[in-house]
């Protein structure tokens, strides 16, 4: 039986790049939030509720305005609740097809990435593990506003969007420090040596990326 794993953690904190590990180890990853933004342009009704919500400028010449759509989603609460609903079935009802897919193949293991997956009932039965990944505010805070060129208060804006620190690690069935107190990877395959995850392929893998 193929186990599920959501990987997550707050805006900054390295679940990107965690989720990569795992891509990188051979683990089929699907990234919601970016599948979510392609969605919106593969399917035609919900582009056209989104449109009706948002705006017909959302998208133009065919490219999905993803600044716009931030802009108008984190500065209000109950905008980016009607987003979420109508969003969720249809990230949800992919995933589902795409998880199928991979066990078909024999995955062993599927990872989705979500920020927000501990927030989405729907989504959350269908997760057998949560890792959380996680570094304080301060340096999360210093990494988005470098990558991301926001401000301050930009960067706490998205945030206060967000679940909490505290809301995250209390869910978690695993916890990654990103802070660069500790290694990454050596704690991601502690993971999942402890998820039965521990064959030849994953570590030949794991020494040509250490080569």
């Amino acid at each position: 039986m193929s186990i599920t794993v959501a990987s997550t953690g707050g805006i900054g904190s390295g679940k990107s790049y965690v989720s990569h590990l795992f891509q990188a180890l051979g683990l089929p990853l699907y990234f919601a939030d970016d599948r979510a933004k392609e969605l919106y342009l593969e399917n035609r009704e919900l582009a056209d509720s989104l449109s009706t919500l948002l705006g017909e400028a959302i998208v133009k010449s065919g490219v999905l305005q993803r600044e716009m759509i931030a802009a108008k989603i984190f500065s209000d609460s109950t905008l980016l609740s009607k987003v979420n609903s109508l969003v969720h079935p249809v990230v949800l009802k992919d995933f589902i097809e795409w998880r199928e897919k991979q066990r078909s193949k024999g995955a062993p293991l599927v990872v989705i990435e979500s920020a927000i997956i501990l927030t989405i009932p729907s989504l959350l039965r269908e997760i057998d593990k949560i890792v959380v990944v996680h570094a304080p505010l301060q340096i999360r805070r210093e990494r988005v506003m470098r990558r991301d060129r926001l401000t301050a208060i930009e960067f706490d804006r998205r945030v206060n969007n967000q679940p909490s620190d505290n809301y995250f690690l209390e869910r978690a069935d695993f916890v990654i420090d990103s802070s660069g107190a500790k290694g990454v990877l050596p704690q991601l395959l502690n993971i999942l040596k402890r998820l039965g995850i521990e064959d030849g392929q994953l570590r030949s893998k794991f020494i040509n990326m250490i080569l």
